[in-house]
C-alpha cells in the first residue's frame, strides 16, 4: 500500500471535515423542546392538544408526558430537599444561636463526619454461607 501523499491530505481533511459538519446537520433532533410545566395536569392538557392537533403521534406525547412527570418529581424532591436543609439550619440557629453561614458550616461537618453513608460495605451482596464447603 503506497503512503497518502502530502498533496492529496489537505483534501481528504476538508472532505472529513464537510462529511462531519453534514452528518451534524441531519442527525441533529428536529423536534420541539418540551416546555416546563407546574403539575401533572397541566402537561396532561397540552400534550393531548398537541395530538388533536397533529403535530405529535400518542407514543411521542407519552414519551414526553412520562418525561414532564419526571421532571416535576425530581424538582418536587429537589424543593424538599431544600426545604429539610433549611429547617435543619434555622434549628441550629436557635439551638446554638449563631449566624446563618456558621450553622451552615457546623451542619456540613455534621453531615460529612456521619458515619456509613453513601459508603458500601466491602463484603455487601456476599453470600456468608458460600464459604463453608457444599454437602449433601
Amino acid at each position: 500500500m503506497k503512503p497518502v501523499s502530502d498533496k492529496k491530505l489537505p483534501y481528504l481533511l476538508l472532505a472529513a471535515l464537510v462529511i462531519g459538519i453534514v452528518w451534524w446537520m441531519l442527525g441533529r433532533e428536529t423536534a420541539e423542546p418540551i416546555p416546563a410545566f407546574k403539575d401533572e395536569t397541566a402537561a396532561r392538557t397540552y400534550l393531548k392538544s398537541e395530538v388533536a392537533a397533529g403535530n405529535m403521534t400518542q407514543i411521542e406525547a407519552q414519551v414526553r408526558l412520562a418525561e414532564a412527570i419526571s421532571s416535576i418529581e425530581k424538582r418536587n424532591r429537589k424543593k424538599g430537599w431544600q426545604q429539610a436543609y433549611a429547617g435543619k439550619v434555622k434549628e441550629i440557629m436557635e439551638e446554638k444561636g449563631i449566624s446563618e453561614e456558621e450553622a451552615k458550616g457546623l451542619l456540613k461537618e455534621r453531615l460529612k463526619n456521619k458515619k456509613g453513608t453513601g459508603k458500601a460495605k466491602p463484603d455487601a451482596g456476599k453470600n456468608k454461607a458460600s464459604d463453608s464447603p457444599i454437602t449433601k
